[in-house]
């Protein structure tokens, strides 16, 4: 009966090995660090209050967000944003800046700056790293995005490209359609 026991206990053992070993492997193929994830925004919120309760919040800055995913590694909390743009060479600038902001607000939330934060692409990922000139990067564009919205001058959209104005948020407001009426 012994016998018994202790091979289904080595058996027990081995299954959970192999379990956990392929766990951490598609955790890594996700592009996810191998932290343990303690926020998720890539799910259909189901409460709105609880959904503003967990986003990220700079009064300093008067900055607010949530990216997709926050990692704790290492002692750090870890900011990974999920794009869904392809065959990407490099990030996207205004995908850094974002990444960047998640960065600052994770330092002004948690008291601790992260060391880098993860753009993940469909096939491609990025670690970038975060210090003190990107921080300022970030810093500068939140006040020159301020001097604009206080300008009485109008602000010119940044591309000649109709193909953006399709899906864009702010199509309906902005008054500067691409794609004509």
């Amino acid at each position: 009966m012994q016998l018994w026991l202790t091979i289904l206990l080595i058996i027990i053992l081995a299954l959970a090995t192999l379990l956990t070993i392929d766990a951490r492997r598609r955790r890594v193929a996700s592009g996810l660090p191998t932290g343990e994830i303690v926020e998720q925004d890539t799910l259909p919120a189901k409460d709105s209050a609880a959904d503003a309760a967990r986003m990220l919040l700079s009064r300093r800055y008067g900055l607010v967000g949530k990216p997709d995913y926050l990692v704790e590694e290492g002692g750090y909390t870890i900011p990974v944003e999920v794009k869904t743009t392809r065959h990407v060479t490099r990030p996207r600038d205004g995908h850094a800046m974002q990444l960047y902001a998640y960065c600052l607000l994770v330092e002004e939330q948690y008291g601790v700056a992260p060391p880098f934060g993860i753009l993940r692409y469909p096939d491609q990922r990025f670690k970038l790293p975060y210090g003190r000139r990107e921080r300022a990067w970030v810093i500068e564009t939140l006040n020159l995005m301020r001097e604009d919205e206080a300008s009485d001058d109008e602000v010119i959209p940044n591309h000649d490209q109709p193909a953006r104005c399709r899906s864009c948020q702010f199509l309906a407001t902005c008054g500067m359609d691409l794609i004509g009426d």
